[in-house]
């Protein structure tokens, strides 16, 4: 009877450990399809917020453009015409744009030297000429890196356009958009991304220029190690 009892136990020992290897399989192949599914969900979410701000983007050069293309910036940048009569006139169409754009922080007029004409701010005959908003301003759309800005302490994009007289290069239109007021709202959104997730941009030097859901006052002053940005590179250029 023990001698049965042993041949059972030595034939049902091998079905054991079977079954359990064939439990810890289907555990694992359950947490690789879990996780897939949350790494797809992330994706998901980061890819919409992307599309967000590259709406908001393009939504801004459009703006610029129009506006680098008004009489009153055209006029501001003519020197036929007397200063304060074309100063006064821009700057009322300045003052309009601002009240009617809450995304819109600053508007100053560079010209084709690149010194501050006429602006929303104290910064009239500062000058910018080594400065890539204007260099690279002077010759098509241009988006600056979001920096901080001097007169309002705001984080701000510098988005600069060309002005142009009867299609010759006579200055060039800067605006300030405020981050805060649309671009950051856009990816700091926690719409799934659970209690635990986050977005949020990093620049070329590695610092984060929005704001982190864990870390304050984050925007500009934490860097990711190098390690940190090369893994999200992979991934990102791996997607």
């Amino acid at each position: 009877m023990k001698i049965q009892r042993k041949i059972l136990l030595a034939a049902t020992l091998p079905v054991l450990i079977i079954g359990i290897i064939g439990i810890i399989a289907i555990r694992d192949v359950s947490i690789n399809i879990i996780k897939t599914e949350v790494r797809n969900h992330l994706i998901t979410a980061t890819q919409s917020r992307k599309a967000h701000i590259e709406t908001f983007l393009d939504e801004y050069k459009e703006l610029t453009l129009t506006v680098s293309t008004g009489i009153p910036f055209q006029n501001m940048v003519d020197e036929n015409i007397d200063y304060t009569v074309r100063a006064e006139q821009c700057y009322l169409r300045i003052k309009s744009i601002i009240k009617a754009h809450k995304e819109i922080s600053r508007i100053r007029v560079l010209d084709k030297e690149g010194r501050v004409v006429t602006s929303s701010h104290q910064d009239i005959g500062f000058d910018h000429s080594k400065d890539d908003i204007f260099l690279k301003g002077a010759e098509e759309i241009f988006i600056s890196d979001l920096h901080i800005s001097k007169f309002t302490g705001k984080p701000v994009l510098s988005i600069s356009a060309p002005i142009l007289l009867e299609d010759q290069f006579s200055g060039v239109l800067v605006i300030n958009y405020d981050a805060e007021e649309e671009l950051f709202k856009a990816i700091t959104a926690t719409t799934g991304l659970g209690e635990t997730g986050e977005t949020y941009l990093v620049n070329k030097d590695g610092y984060m220029i929005t704001p982190s859901r864990f870390v304050e006052d984050a925007v500009l002053t934490r860097r990711l190690n190098s390690f940190t940005r090369n893994r999200l590179l992979i991934s990102f250029i791996g997607r």
